[in-house]
């Protein structure tokens, strides 16, 4: 922002929320696989929601910031426009992995417990163990930005939606 106050160059900041995409990493990456294994039970239904973008609308959004003509320091969140519950994130990949439909889910209350458990884990061996309260924390938690400023501004308009773009993932996760 400093650079857009002491020159005449135009500065935007795209802050982006949650991308998904072929080849991503982190938790969605470890999601997904966990999910294709078996080792993870069906999500809760809970009510949270999450703001996520796919990678083709981060770029779609970058052109439009840099060839739009912009006032000078401007920040905008990029989104998909979707509210992403754990619930229908966990739903939307186990039909792209063509599992079953699952009818059933466990309870918010189970989650804590084995965050409770990998907590001491790590505790005691020293070690990061991939379940604890704090990834139930973010897993749980509401991540939603409701942000319309960058469309009304320069036109964007998301062109993509997770499942949309979960077959993708899932035939390079596959390969």
């Amino acid at each position: 922002m400093e650079i857009g106050e002491n020159t005449k160059m135009a500065v935007v900041i795209l802050r982006l929320s949650l991308v998904y995409g072929v080849g991503w990493k982190g938790n969605l990456a470890a999601l997904l696989k966990a999910i294709d294994k078996n080792r993870i039970p069906p999500m809760p239904k809970i009510n949270n929601r999450k703001s996520m973008v796919s990678v083709q609308d981060v770029c779609q959004a970058s052109i439009l910031a840099a060839t739009m003509h912009l006032d000078k320091k401007r920040c905008f969140i990029i989104t998909d426009n979707i509210p992403y519950s754990t619930n229908v994130i966990d739903q939307l990949m186990r039909q792209a992995l063509g599992k079953r439909e699952v009818l059933w889910s466990t309870p918010k209350w189970l989650w804590y417990c084995l965050g409770a458990i990998g907590d001491l884990l790590e505790y005691i061996s020293k070690r990061t163990w991939s379940i604890n309260t704090e990834k139930i924390e973010k897993l749980f938690s509401n991540s939603w930005y409701d942000e319309n400023k960058y469309a009304h501004v320069t036109g964007y308009a998301p062109q993509y939606t997770l499942a949309d773009v979960l077959p993708d993932i899932v035939s390079a996760y596959r390969a």
